[in-house]
């Protein structure tokens, strides 16, 4: 959610996120949001009725699992990244600090609906593409 104090470059302990973290990145990834959300005419194109709990890997900005939050008020929505980008004042959203190539820091089957877009152009080839290969063959 652009706004605030910029923010420096964010960095995992392998280097594997390659994009730095200011206000001009931040508006960059809520446009991309907005993009995808005309495009696909809405924030998602899986049928769900009524989710308990939603995840969101790699939420950058944080916009989708807002949106997500507000779409379904009574599901605990989680979104996972290496940096939060500002507080989301929601009673059913939760900031999570992590790195997806780390492994997700949950139980097999903790959420209803997991949600995950544009993760790789972050990532450099050298740990992008065998992280793909490992989970996706």
């Amino acid at each position: 959610m652009a706004g605030g104090e910029p923010r420096g470059p964010v960095s995992s302990s392998d280097g594997s996120y390659i994009f730095p973290r200011h206000p001009a990145e931040i508006d960059r990834l809520d446009l991309q949001h907005f993009a995808m959300r005309e495009v696909l005419g809405g924030n998602y194109l899986a049928p769900i009725s009524a989710p308990a709990r939603i995840l969101d890997v790699g939420s950058g900005t944080g916009r989708w699992a807002a949106e997500i939050s507000m779409d379904f008020p009574e599901a605990l929505v989680v979104a996972l990244d290496l940096q939060s980008s500002q507080p989301i004042p929601l009673p059913n959203y939760r900031f999570l600090r992590g790195n997806v190539l780390d492994g997700l820091p949950f139980v097999g089957n903790s959420f209803n609906f997991v949600h995950q877009r544009l993760l790789g152009p972050g990532l450099p080839s050298s740990v992008g593409r065998p992280w793909c290969r490992r989970r996706f063959g």
